[in-house]
């Protein structure tokens, strides 16, 4: 994602209130958190997941980034980001429709 494109989306981001996102897209996004954790945890002994935590283990760092399941906290960079995102996709889910954006009034 570019500069632009990223500054554009967390202003965005950033001046959002709750009250303005419709009640069907924060159930939506509500149902996706609960449903990326509930297929991490069960996914947690999956190859991928573990090869990643594992990985991690060469970083450690005391005050460092919580990795989902390692006893040890790693440097924070896209190696974090990465453990999580290998177990969410370790196990099939089925497909959620989109979720409805918020606009401004």
């Amino acid at each position: 994602m570019s500069d632009k494109y990223s500054k554009m989306f967390a202003e965005y981001s950033y001046g959002l209130k709750y009250e303005d996102v419709p009640p069907e897209s924060a159930h939506e996004v509500k149902r996706r958190i609960l449903d990326s954790i509930g297929v991490s945890m069960a996914a947690f002994s999956e190859d991928a997941p573990k090869a990643a935590r594992t990985y991690a283990y060469d970083f450690k760092q005391a005050r460092g980034a919580t990795v989902w399941g390692a006893p040890v906290r790693v440097t924070p960079s896209p190696l974090t980001s990465r453990c999580r995102c290998t177990a969410a996709p370790a196990i099939s889910r089925p497909r959620r429709p989109s979720v409805t954006i918020a606009t401004r009034r």
